[in-house]
């Protein structure tokens, strides 16, 4: 039951070892997974972007005739007002112009008012003839805008023209949709740099900023641009904690396109979180159930090995729990078996008590060595049977024996019977005298003699004392060696015997404590060290 139970501890420790070894495996891959799910999610923006994008372009091919037109008339209506002009052109328009200091003093947008364009003053004045921007995101509405420009006596006119907002807004639309989709989406931007005129841009798609970038928001947003561009070049795309970035051609022509993502940090730890909660959780249940598993396997195995203790030593067992209905059977059958062996025992005692007298009168009229040699194998046989009856009910009177004495007296007993067996006792025995009952003695010597008569295979047979260490030998031999002390076994059942007087020896050296020895190497020989007796 030890080894049952220390093999179900050990398979315990080894499955929570390999939950928790998975557990860790799991985060990992969910770890992995979601840094995957942010890259999908991140092309799923880009190409959205993109389609957009060119989407954008085709309208700016298809429109820019039409918003070179729209200047030419307007440089020749300067002087009228530019809201009834735009009013000719449609909502989409607006109309811009600057003083000669570059900045813009009249217009049809409200954020673009005073605001100056002096950090292009030097493309502005490159333009021979009319020009039409790319398409150029817009940060106070986030709409996407070109601007065609003039530059005449000293002053500045764009006309701005606005690309279909229905798309913006179901472009808008798309990406919100993404982010709602995937919290881990915080931002999304576009960088516009532009190498060959020195310039970048920055457009947040989802928030716009209701007002112009300030000469140093424009700067900064300029060297923010130029330093991922820088890095780009070196690998692309970048994948950091807290954003992703890609670099590739810009679609409306010159120049590239930087598009970025800001990433949830919160979002995505909270997921990670809730993962390794779940795991936690999972591996504290399977904590809890195992140890609930494991005491309750405990002790069901203590009910088990109580319960074989009581079996082992035919005892009732008093138990209310679990098992209660096969200890109970065990119970009833136990006691039915006690009341059959009580029984038979009366039955043993009454007839030993009716044989006394008899063979008392026996022993008085022996009339020859056949007759001795049978009545003393019969008082044997009854004093091994009344010993065997009453050892448990009979009280012990310890006395000093002189154990040289004893023997030689017992020998003597067994004289008659020895030459009958044609067997000779060899005697090497020295002074002893150890404190015992008389009879648990003659039961120890008696039942040594006559099991060595009968299981000798030569007609020799000797005993020894040595510093209060007796030795009983003979030739032969054991066939079970494990078996010799239980009741009722008999090497040989031809050699007749109840097959209770080693069960008795038994009995003897366990209440003394007496160390027992059997040795079977060539001759078989029962050694019992006595010195714990000793006088």
């Amino acid at each position: 039951m030890k080894k049952l139970f220390l093999f179900a501890l050990f398979t315990g420790i080894v499955f929570l070892s390999v939950v928790f070894i998975l557990s860790n495996k799991v985060y990992q891959l969910e770890k992995k997974s979601l840094f995957l799910e942010e890259k999908v999610v991140f092309y799923q923006t880009l190409q959205t972007s993109k389609d957009f994008l060119y989407a954008i372009m085709n309208d700016y091919k298809k429109q820019k005739a039409n918003i070179i037109k729209a200047h030419k008339y307007v440089l020749n209506h300067l002087n009228e007002d530019f809201y009834k002009l735009k009013s000719k052109f449609g909502k989409n328009y607006n109309i811009y112009l600057t003083n000669k200091n570059f900045v813009i003093t009249k217009t049809t947008f409200k954020y673009d008012k005073n605001f100056s364009l002096a950090f292009a003053k030097d493309y502005f004045l490159s333009h021979k003839e009319i020009k039409v921007s790319s398409p150029i995101c817009e940060m106070a509405t986030t709409d996407f805008i070109s601007f065609s420009d003039s530059y005449q006596n000293g002053r500045v006119l764009q006309i701005g023209y606005i690309f279909d907002s229905n798309k913006i807004k179901e472009f808008k639309e798309k990406i919100k949709q993404l982010k709602k989709q995937n919290p881990i989406i915080k931002n999304v931007y576009l960088y516009f740099v532009y190498p060959h005129i020195n310039f970048a841009s920055k457009c947040n798609f989802l928030i716009p900023l209701h007002r112009k970038y300030s000469l140093q928001e424009m700067n900064k947003n300029k060297e923010i641009g130029f330093e991922l561009f820088k890095q780009l070049k070196q690998k692309n795309p970048i994948f950091t904690k807290d954003s992703m970035y890609i670099l590739s051609s810009n679609p409306f022509g010159d120049g590239y396109m930087i598009f970025k993502i800001d990433i949830n940090t919160q979002t995505y730890q909270n997921a990670l979180n809730n993962i390794k909660y779940i795991l936690s959780f999972v591996v504290l249940f399977l904590i809890i159930i195992g140890t609930i598993l494991f005491i309750y396997f405990k002790k069901v195995i203590d009910v088990i090995e109580n319960f074989a203790k009581h079996i082992e030593n035919e005892k009732i067992y008093e138990y209310d729990g679990e098992f209660k209905k096969v200890v109970d059977s065990y119970n009833k059958t136990l006691k039915k078996l006690h009341s059959s062996i009580q029984s038979k025992k009366e039955f043993l005692e009454f007839v030993m008590h009716e044989l006394k007298t008899p063979l008392a009168i026996l022993s008085l009229n022996v009339e020859n060595e056949i007759s001795s040699v049978a009545i003393k194998k019969l008082n044997m046989a009854y004093e091994d049977m009344t010993y065997f009856l009453k050892f448990d009910k009979t009280k012990k009177h310890i006395k000093k024996v002189n154990l040289k004495e004893f023997i030689e007296y017992r020998v003597f007993y067994f004289d008659d019977i020895l030459r009958s067996e044609k067997k000779i006792v060899y005697l090497d025995l020295e002074e002893c005298c150890i404190e015992i009952n008389e009879n648990d003695l003659e039961r120890l010597i008696d039942n040594n003699i006559s099991n060595a008569i009968k299981y000798s295979t030569t007609n020799f047979i000797k005993i020894s004392l040595k510093e209060c260490v007796l030795r009983f030998e003979n030739d032969g031999e054991i066939k079970d060696k494990e078996k010799i002390f239980e009741k009722f076994h008999r090497e040989d059942n031809i050699k007749g015997g109840f097959g209770i007087g080693l069960s008795i020896i038994s009995s003897i050296i366990s209440s003394y404590d007496i160390k027992f020895n059997l040795i079977t190497d060539m001759k078989v020989v029962f050694e019992y060290d006595l010195r714990n007796l000793k006088c």
